[in-house]
């Protein structure tokens, strides 16, 4: 018996006997009339065979089912809502109306006896505790006739109760197979897998082999070194903070900072009483977690010295550094969470990106031989009209400028005299600094731009003697790069290097004219002569690539079309478009923020439980110059490496950084602007271009910083601290967020609450319409994976679903709406058509292609794992195996799929046994890799959560059968709802089970 029906036959036994008493105070001799007084026409909701149901009865229902939603949920049922829920309540009276018809036919007998036991139950016969028979009999002798009325009705409506009683024995569903069902469902697991995805693979050179990646792991250890790193949590004893008056004033800007310095020793005195360090500082916010330092890289705001960082390192997990560290505006109280000292990196977490070179490698290896091939086959076809061309490169950077003399100093610093002159505050008065005092720093700033003009007097020089047609030996003696290079192909590099490059530019913009030009290079002044034409010359190799490589682009391309199409032709079903589903999709929209009410309190505390989001981010602004290996190989990245050193060099020297970035760097992004990279926070830059960045104070230049992309010269230009901000400036933005979160839970109780009174899909089309929700009929086609992984998960579910079948419970998506979904019809696949297909075709045949180097490197795996190598060893050779902590039946491995053989493997079937713990299974063939998978454990269900699976099953299966054989007495029956706003709504269905 459903929770309402339990409802409904208490009130109507409450009822009957509650009418006992009144016997009792007739007058003697009266005989009351027997049964209830008819009700009123008007006050009829409903009939059922001949019966009515009052509007009084139903109303007394609803109060007491509001009242105990209220008591559950602490608000009163949302307005959209009662029309549903006294829809419902009606439908359990009616039920119980129908009982009450059906059980004579049934045979339901109800002896006296029964009845009567019925009655004596009721609190009127009880005398402290104990049944009086008296006043039973009292009841009985002196109003016999209404006594018997209501035994008559009691007898009546337990016929009805022990029908329905009889009906949830015949129709309750088997209870083991209800526990096995909620014992499959509620299986989790622990297992490890090694996945070989076949997006990996693709086919087109040599898989690189595990002994290679270990070979090349093993000779470059150093490379994969990582520094003493420590995980903090710090607490900034910095508020409130220092007013912009008391910035300025030294004086007072020190005893801000000693109140400071007084708070985080009071902290520290608690702490070492045993307080932790959130309760210690709670004035000061939430502290900031996960604080990543190396000995040589700490956040821009902390300004401790090389005693106080070294005792840092040496502190225990868990322990809190007895002393603060001076930040750049207060104090900072750490915790060290855990110290990893230095170490090589263990192979599991730079196996990745090892195999990644070695592939690249690999590929370009197989490329230029294909390249080569392909080239010397088409040689005279490339034939065309060459160019000899010389260059020459004003490198400031070895241009002698000579020595000042004393003269020049002076009048440099006599015409840069503003720049050599500070505001005194306490004369008022513009106060120049001496000669003596800045002339290092004058000498510095006349030979740059000394340099700068040399270099360009003799840019202008050669090319004004070249264009004459002149080669003077004296102006070309002093130029640092001279070369003469050709012939050249338009279209290819002039010469290797950023200059030959550019020059090669340079040529195809003048399409092969003859002359002089001259414009800025990679490392200065950059002056060339396309002084002859070649005819039917015949490109080198190198020249010739980009033509090769685009012409091999095209025919690997009409090769793959060429295969996938035979492919499709053996077996044009396979390639034939899944069927389509057709679904509707209703939107519960969160509500509008303005209509969110919000009190103080609640803003406050959504502050503090997100403060990191309220918080700026530590911050540094930089500039880089990039000089890059001008191909692969160790000789180039030792050119590369010495020319980024001179750059070093030149700046320590004195030369200004943004105009050597602008002439040398090889970083087309940010040259123009000097190398500026802009302002920029941890987790956006090259790992070790960020590293050395926030390791540098303002001003500071970094040493050489490598990464994959080259060789980095990095100077800070300013730094800003991380600071969490107070509410008080940002209460709009806070409150803002609190009220969508807040929009957004209430949401989901609406959606849930909807869900509850509509599961099915006729009653979501019904509520939908009448609450004006967003309704969609849309389209899905059978095996179409794109989109947001949750709308992906449901569309697949949807896939397996009937016709009018209901997606169970709201899905949310990233907008905050959450959606419900049902299936409305679904359309068998069309018949094949090549140009349809093609595309998904030649996704096939690549696939294949990669499909045999998997099956080739699982080959690999098992010789090595059969001369002794563990799961967990190869794994770590593929950056450690693959963990799920809590694999649910149903599920399959995320992103690879799988379930059936998952499902077999870790849980078993009726036929075949689970993998037993530890022990690990062959390769699985799915759908996105091929997978070598191990149950870790496996756990049992929660005794519990299986007792409350078995009853919500119980109840909802025993739902929908009972739903169906009440349908069939209203057959019987006939049922007429008067009331026409009840009438409207439609009757609830039962959830699926």
């Amino acid at each position: 018996m459903s929770a309402t029906e339990r409802r409904a036959w208490k009130l109507v036994c409450v009822g009957l006997l509650a009418s006992l008493p009144a016997l009792a105070q007739a007058p003697p001799g009266r005989a009351p009339r027997a049964g209830t007084k008819a009700p009123a026409p008007d006050s009829i909701v409903a009939t059922v065979g001949g019966r009515a149901i009052g509007r009084a009865e139903l109303e007394a229902r609803y109060e007491s089912s509001r009242a105990a939603y209220r008591a559950r949920a602490g608000s009163d049922l949302a307005e959209e809502f009662v029309p549903i829920a006294r829809r419902q309540i009606l439908e359990g009276l009616i039920r119980r109306e129908l009982l009450l018809l059906e059980a004579p036919r049934r045979g339901m007998a109800v002896s006296e006896q029964e009845a009567e036991q019925e009655v004596k139950r009721d609190p009127f016969f009880q005398e402290r505790g104990q049944f009086s028979q008296a006043r039973f009999d009292a009841i009985r002798t002196t109003q016999p006739a209404q006594f018997q009325a209501a035994i008559r009705q009691i007898k009546e409506k337990l016929a009805g109760r022990k029908l329905q009683e009889q009906l949830n024995r015949e129709l309750a569903p088997p209870e083991a197979e209800l526990r096995a069902g909620a014992e499959r469902s509620l299986a989790r697991a622990a297992v490890s897998f090694l996945a070989l995805r076949r997006r990996d693979f693709s086919g087109l050179y040599p898989e690189p082999r595990e002994s290679e990646v270990i070979a090349e792991y093993r000779a470059h250890a150093a490379r994969y070194r990582l520094p003493d790193r420590a995980r903090l949590t710090l607490a900034f004893l910095n508020t409130p903070p220092p007013t912009d008056s008391v910035r300025a004033d030294p004086a007072a800007l020190r005893a801000w900072t000693a109140r400071m310095r007084a708070r985080a020793d009071q902290a520290l005195a608690a702490i070492r009483g045993g307080v932790s360090l959130e309760n210690a500082t709670p004035a000061f916010g939430v502290p900031r977690r996960d604080v990543v330092v190396t000995r040589e890289n700490f956040p821009g705001y902390w300004r401790a010295d090389e005693r106080l960082n070294g005792l840092l390192f040496a502190q225990a997990a868990g322990s809190v550094l007895m002393e603060p560290v001076p930040a750049d505006l207060g104090w900072l109280l750490a915790r060290v969470e855990e110290v990893s000292p230095a170490h090589v990196a263990p192979l599991a977490d730079v196996a990745p990106a090892i195999r990644s070179e070695l592939r690249d490698r690999a590929l370009r290896r197989t490329e230029d031989a294909a390249l080569r091939s392909l080239y010397a086959g088409m040689r005279d076809s490339l034939r065309t009209t060459g160019y000899r061309v010389r260059y020459a490169v004003l490198d400031t950077a070895a241009v002698d400028p000579g020595e000042p003399d004393a003269a020049a100093i002076e009048r440099y610093y006599r015409s840069h005299l503003a720049e050599y002159s500070v505001f005194d505050a306490a004369t008022t008065s513009v106060k120049q600094r001496p000669l003596a005092e800045v002339k290092d720093e004058v000498r510095r700033r006349w030979m740059r731009e000394r340099r700068l003009e040399v270099a360009r007097d003799l840019a202008l020089r050669l090319e004004a003697a070249w264009r004459k047609g002149v080669r003077d030996r004296a102006i070309e003696s002093r130029i640092p790069l001279l070369r003469d290079v050709g012939p050249v192909a338009i279209g290819a590099a002039a010469d290797t290097g950023a200059a030959g490059r550019a020059v090669g530019d340079s040529l195809a913009r003048r399409g092969g004219v003859l002359g002089v030009g001259a414009g800025p290079g990679p490392r200065g002044r950059l002056v060339f002569q396309v002084y002859e034409a070649v005819p039917a010359y015949v490109p080198t190799f190198e020249q010739a690539r980009g033509r090769v490589a685009a012409l091999r682009q095209s025919e690997s391309e009409r090769e793959d079309e060429r295969a996938a199409r035979a492919m499709f032709d053996r077996d044009p079903v396979r390639f034939a478009a899944g069927g389509v589903v057709r679904f509707t999709r209703v939107i519960v929209a969160p509500a509008d923020i303005l209509d969110v009410p919000l009190t103080r309190e609640e803003v406050e505390r959504y502050h503090q439980e997100h403060i990191d989001r309220y918080s700026a981010p530590e911050t540094v602004r930089a500039r880089h110059i990039l000089v890059s290996p001008a191909g692969p190989g160790p000789e180039e990245d030792a050119k590369a490496r010495a020319r980024a050193q001179e750059l070093l060099r030149r700046i320590r020297a004195g030369e200004d950084f943004a105009t050597l970035a602008r002439l040398y760097s090889e970083d087309p992004a940010t040259r123009e602007s000097g190398g500026d990279l802009g302002d920029f926070a941890r987790g956006v830059m090259l790992e070790n271009v960020e590293r050395a960045a926030f390791a540098l104070r303002a001003g500071e230049t970094s040493d050489l910083v490598k990464s994959e992309v080259g060789y980095h010269i990095l100077q800070c230009m300013h730094r800003e601290p991380a600071v969490a901000q107070p509410l008080v400036w940002m209460y709009a933005n806070v409150a803002s967020d609190a009220a969508i979160d807040k929009a957004k839970v209430a949401a989901r109780r609406r959606a849930d609450s909807l869900y509850l009174e509509a599961p099915t899909a006729e009653r979501m089309r019904a509520a939908a319409q009448k609450l004006n929700l967003f309704m969609t009929p849309m389209e899905h086609r059978v095996g179409d994976r794109r989109g947001l992984p949750q709308l992906v998960e449901a569309l697949t579910r949807l896939e397996t679903m009937r016709p009018g079948q209901m997606y169970p419970g709201p899905v949310e998506i990233p907008s905050g709406e959450l959606a419900f979904f049902w299936v409305d019809s679904i359309l068998p696949p069309g018949p094949p058509d090549w140009e349809e297909a093609k595309d998904r075709a030649i996704e096939a045949y690549r696939l294949a292609r990669g499909r045999r180097a998997v099956d080739a490197k699982s080959a690999e795996l098992d010789s090595l794992e059969r001369a002794g190598a563990t799961l967990d060893s190869l794994g770590g050779m593929w950056g450690g195996l693959e963990k799920l902590d809590q694999l649910e039946r149903g599920k399959g491995l995320p992103g690879l799929g799988g379930v059936a053989e998952v499902d077999s493997l870790v849980f078993g079937t009726g036929r075949a046994a689970p993998l037993a713990p530890g022990h690990a299974s062959g390769w699985l063939d799915l759908e996105a890799a091929a997978v070598r998978l191990r149950v870790d454990r496996r756990a049992a269900p929660d005794p519990v959560e299986v007792t409350s699976r078995v009853e919500r099953a119980r109840r909802d299966e025993l739902d929908k059968r009972l739903y169906a054989y009440f349908d069939g007495l209203k057959r019987r029956y006939p049922v007429r709802i008067l009331d026409r706003a009840l009438r409207d709504v439609a009757p609830p269905a039962p959830r699926e089970p």
